[in-house]
């Protein structure tokens, strides 16, 4: 089967694709995704390392690394079909 084209991709499902994607990296690393934004000017999400119940010592390296992780998995959705994710 062939990978979606951005043609056949609805703005929502480009959207829950990109959440999807942070909400596992998120929980991958044990931090927090808190809040999503999506508009005219792209996409948004705060997440956050070292909450109550979810601190670790290594917090700031774990936020580096889900950041990295983030956007390398959001630049392989883009290359099968979500460029609107990104303004380059």
């Amino acid at each position: 089967m062939q990978s979606p084209t951005t043609s056949s991709m609805d703005p929502i499902t480009s959207v829950q694709a990109a959440i999807e994607v942070v909400q596992r990296i998120m929980k991958q690393h044990e931090g927090s995704f808190l809040q999503f934004r999506c508009d005219e000017k792209g996409f948004l999400s705060i997440c956050a390392f070292g909450l109550p119940g979810k601190a670790h010592e290594d917090d700031p390296s774990r936020g580096i690394r889900a950041a990295i992780d983030i956007v390398n998995s959001l630049e392989k959705i883009q290359e099968v079909g979500l460029p609107s994710l990104f303004s380059k």
